[in-house]
């Protein structure tokens, strides 16, 4: 079989060293395992025709590695038709010769003479080669349901299909194809995959923290420079480029330079960096504000880089100011700031002052003529993540730094993003769930995970809803057997990122709230009777169509089986939160 996107990224797929995931599966154990980290995994469409190649991609596939992405046997027989007709029942306007099938046109399937075996609730990576073309349709299909992506063109295709049941058979399915067919493959992908087959309503790959934009070149947009001139790449910036950026004071003026972020809460607690270097002004403010004039900030002192004084205005907080040389360049040094103001949309400001008292509740007028240098602006929450980089190069929307020290999710949009799996046999009444998430709002309910289209009508369920309700800072697990019991942890303001671990017990009427390694909730009311049942996996709403979740999706495991130790668990946890940037 020719190696197509799909199939070298499942050679490619691979896993962190020391504790692996895997292990939770050595026995077979039922489950999904997710990790949007590993871009071999994801997919712009439901069929993996399309691999995820760079953030702000939208996401249709996720791949299970839970069972470590290793294909199974070929299941055609005679694929290349080197043997005629053997293996294969020939509907309406085919021909079989020459090592090729041909459609003159034909109007009916072409399809494997013998089942290959159970396919519902199965994966299969299914190939095939268009050799020639002159008109009509082919797609693929393992069972009953047509669900392959239809061709019209000469091309090698290669393409998942989730099959729901049916004979088993293989069938290429055809509208008045004229053309020629060969090297026909199917093998099945085990696992759960997720998909999203409605292209709206798919999550994007993300890694982004630095709310402001156009951030080397700083003009443009949002960026104003008042009373001020700037000149661009005049000396060498802390990442080794010529972009440090010469600002010299005009005339006296209220603010020097300035640029809009965004935050998507209000009172959020941000967190401004700016690399600064010395010219001939003393003096600099470097402050964070809002519309309403609430503003928070400290003063520096460049001839001996020290912040002289702090304060705010209006309703604006402050929470603290530092400054350190850069550890990659000695003339530079690194500010910054944290607090809150009151709205969801804040500027950014650096601007020159005449002395080293706080003045920023009226950015008051200075002397002309003071010069200094900018670089480096990055505005973000401040619990967006730990041991991330101050700095964030953000060009546009799309093209930003997103190196492995910036942690890759999912970002869920809150109205209508969601993925489901196939069906999950568990087979056992315990089970075991793993996520790294990151809440945004707590305006709305929203389902992170959830076993089965609704646990009010199913039993033998789960779900991790975050949050639980309309207006409530918190994380809920529910776990049912015939009676639904809840675990909820409070209070948990979005927006916030944790770790979150939910385990349900059925028999043990056990439903066990962990968040960032630390048990914050657990019931033991009767969950009734049962296994947890077969059913699909759905990600990020209920059902696939209500409680949309608004956040960041880091990766998720979930695990059928016996109850884990303490041990395992703690190991799981700090695999996820590294996946996350949560210290636990």
């Amino acid at each position: 079989m020719q190696l197509t996107s799909l199939s070298l990224a499942l050679t490619r797929a691979g896993f962190l060293t020391g504790f692996n995931p895997l292990s939770l599966f050595s026995a077979g154990e039922p489950g999904v395992f997710f990790d949007p980290s590993d871009l071999s995994t994801l997919f712009q469409d439901s069929s993996g025709t399309t691999p995820v190649t760079a953030v702000e991609q939208p996401v249709g596939l996720m791949l299970d590695k839970s069972r470590g992405l290793v294909l199974g046997p070929e299941l055609v027989t005679n694929g290349d038709f080197s043997d005629g007709t053997t293996g294969w029942t020939l509907g309406t306007g085919w021909d079989i010769s020459g090592g090729v099938a041909t459609g003159l046109p034909a109007t009916s399937s072409l399809y494997s003479t013998a089942s290959i075996g159970a396919v519902g609730g199965k994966s299969f990576l299914v190939s095939y080669s268009i050799t020639s073309y002159t008109s009509g349709t082919v797609r693929s299909n393992v069972g009953a349901t047509v669900n392959g992506v239809i061709r019209s063109s000469i091309g090698n295709y290669t393409e998942l299909v989730n099959s729901v049941g049916g004979d088993g058979r293989v069938y290429l399915v055809v509208s008045n194809f004229v053309g020629s067919i060969d090297n026909i493959s199917v093998r099945e992908l085990p696992g759960a995959h997720a998909s999203q087959t409605t292209a709206t309503s798919r999550p994007v790959l993300s890694a982004r923290v630095n709310q402001l934009l156009n951030t080397v070149a700083m003009t443009g947009g949002s960026w104003i420079a008042t009373n001020t001139t700037t000149t661009a790449n005049q000396i060498t910036a802390p990442d080794g480029t010529l972009t440090g950026e010469l600002v010299t004071s005009t005339s006296t003026s209220t603010y020097h330079w300035r640029a809009y972020g965004f935050f998507t809460a209000a009172s959020t607690t941000g967190t401004f960096t700016v690399s600064l270097s010395k010219g001939t002004q003393r003096y600099l403010a470097v402050i964070v504000g809002d519309p309403n004039g609430n503003r928070y900030g400290c003063n520096v002192d460049t001839d001996n880089w020290s912040v002289v004084s702090t304060g705010t205005a209006n309703s604006g907080v402050f929470t603290s100011a530092t400054i350190k040389q850069n550890a990659n360049n000695s003339s530079w040094y690194d500010v910054t700031i944290t607090g809150r103001t009151t709205a969801t949309s804040v500027a950014v400001y650096v601007a020159a002052r005449d002395s080293s008292a706080w003045n920023g509740e009226t950015l008051a007028s200075v002397t002309g003529g003071g010069t200094w240098y900018n670089w480096g602006f990055d505005l973000r929450a401040t619990n967006t993540g730990v041991g991330l980089p101050a700095y964030q190069r953000v060009n546009t929307a799309t093209d930003y730094d997103a190196g492995p020290a910036f942690p890759r999710y999912l970002r869920c949009d809150g109205i209508d993003d969601g993925m489901v799996t196939s069906t999950i046999t568990p087979g056992t009444d315990k089970a075991q769930v793993f996520a790294g998430v990151r809440k945004l709002s707590d305006a709305a309910a929203g389902i992170l995970l959830e076993l089965s289209p609704n646990i009010n009508t199913n039993a033998g369920v789960f779900y991790t809803a975050a949050p639980a309700g309309v207006g409530q800072s918190t994380y809920q697990l529910a776990s049912k057997g015939t009676v639904v019991t809840s675990a909820t942890g409070s209070p948990y303001a979005a927006p916030i990122t944790n770790v979150l671990t939910s385990l349900g017990d059925i028999s043990g009427d056990l439903a066990t709230l962990r968040i960032d390694g630390t048990q914050v909730a657990q019931s033991t009311a009767d969950q009734g009777t049962g296994n947890f049942n077969p059913y699909p996996l759905y990600l990020f709403r209920r059902g696939g169509t209500i409680l949309p979740f608004n956040g960041h999706f880091y990766g998720g495991i979930i695990r059928f089986g016996d109850n884990l130790p303490i041990e395992t668990i703690e190991q799981t946890e700090v695999w996820m939160a590294a996946k996350t940037g949560v210290t636990l």
